[in-house]
């Protein structure tokens, strides 16, 4: 029961616009593996701003990744936020990119040694609409193609994420009526792609909420993943406890006015914190040494959602 047509969320003017993702934070156990299977999969690594322990890679379509050491690896193999049938938590769930062509690129992956570890299809519909593959620490990453027919070309790396760098985020939230409103009050998300009647039963609810921000040079859109069955009451599932845990640490957006964001939403209360405070904040210090810091002349802030999701908003 999928609503199709494009809606207005809120008529609040927001805090900033969105302009684009700018780069994602992410936490891994092993650089090098990591490493590798990103650059399986269309990145390149910036060998003048990387070390022992982070690493700045960049796709063809331009959006980065910021890797950094976790504290503490997985336990059996599992993901915390996707491998837990029973406990679903709030929390960046993938990273989704655009392909020409998914059965080609299904092979691409396959022949790189990247196991498939899902297929997204629709009843009596054959077409195979995206597939799925988990880095070494089962971070999940998604390679679909929506819209269009399928394009006669062989996928290698460097048509994933071209020329779009990032199709989308997954953020799994408890409760999706507010967040789809923080996020078009907050941040300009306010056209509504597709939402649906959510099942009381919250794990069946598989099936995302999409979000849109709209600017001059083109839009960017959010998955919420509206299964989560737990609420997130005092912190991030990945920094619990001052521990940071691999996956997705963090999505930053790219807005025209970093100093002006941060004002806006400092003014309606959101929980803000620039990138020279970490150290003192008690749920975010657990990150310092860890992110990059933004080049000299430039400043970014990082930025809680409601539920404890992470975002750092960078300038142009």
């Amino acid at each position: 029961n999928f609503k199709s047509s494009i809606s207005l969320i809120s008529n609040t003017a927001p805090c900033c616009k969105v302009l684009r993702y700018a780069h994602l934070g992410i936490a891994v156990s092993n650089l090098p593996s990591s490493i590798e299977f990103l650059c399986k999969i269309g990145f390149n690594i910036i060998e003048s701003l990387s070390g022992e322990k982070n690493a700045l890679l960049r796709n063809r379509g331009g959006l980065g990744l910021e890797l950094f050491l976790c504290d503490q690896g997985i336990e059996d193999n599992k993901n915390i936020l996707m491998d837990y049938p029973v406990n679903k938590y709030p929390g960046h769930t993938h990273a989704s990119f655009t392909v020409p062509n998914t059965l080609s690129a299904k092979s691409y992956l396959e022949s790189e040694g990247i196991k498939i570890s899902g297929e997204r299809k629709y009843p009596g519909n054959d077409r195979l609409f995206a597939v799925f593959a988990r880095d070494p620490d089962m971070t999940t990453y998604e390679f679909e193609k929506n819209f269009g027919e399928p394009e006669d070309v062989t996928v290698t790396r460097d048509l994933i994420g071209y020329p779009q760098g990032l199709d989308h985020v997954g953020i799994r939230v408890y409760n999706p009526q507010a967040a789809v409103k923080y996020y078009a009050e907050k941040l300009g998300f306010n056209k509504m792609i597709k939402d649906y009647e959510p099942n009381p039963e919250r794990l069946k609810n598989g099936s995302p909420w999409i979000t849109r921000a709209e600017s001059e040079e083109g839009h960017c859109e959010i998955n919420f993943i509206i299964n989560a069955n737990e609420e997130a009451t005092k912190e991030n599932k990945l920094l619990a406890n001052g521990i940071v845990r691999p996956g997705i640490i963090y999505t930053a957006f790219q807005v025209e006015d970093v100093t002006l964001a941060e004002q806006n939403l400092i003014a309606v209360g959101a929980k803000v914190t620039r990138e020279d405070q970490i150290k003192d904040s008690p749920r975010l210090a657990c990150l310092v040494g860890k992110f990059q810091p933004s080049p000299p002349g430039k400043t970014s802030f990082f930025l809680e959602d409601d539920e404890f999701n992470l975002l750092r908003i960078v300038g142009v």
